[in-house]
């Protein structure tokens, strides 16, 4: 179950959710020991990447309804 405050939210929840998801996995299957960066660098990175002012979904959503609408319409219905 997902939440957000808008379904382009919720959707852009859950995809990134489910990509996580996919990199972990991919990740564990590779069979080696993980090493995870230094919490410093880390914390360094996450800062240097924050998302946009904007609202997640809010870009993506329509162009997902297009390729949907190219796809096959009867969805409409």
């Amino acid at each position: 179950m997902v939440v957000g405050a808008s379904i382009p939210q919720a959707f852009d929840n859950i995809f990134r959710l489910e990509r996580a998801c996919q990199l972990q996995v991919a990740t564990l299957s590779c069979n080696t020991e993980i090493s995870l960066p230094r919490s410093r660098s880390s914390r360094k990175h996450r800062i240097s990447i924050k998302p946009a002012c904007r609202k997640l979904g809010i870009l993506e959503w329509p162009a997902l309804i297009r390729k949907l609408d190219s796809i096959d319409p009867s969805y409409r219905e």
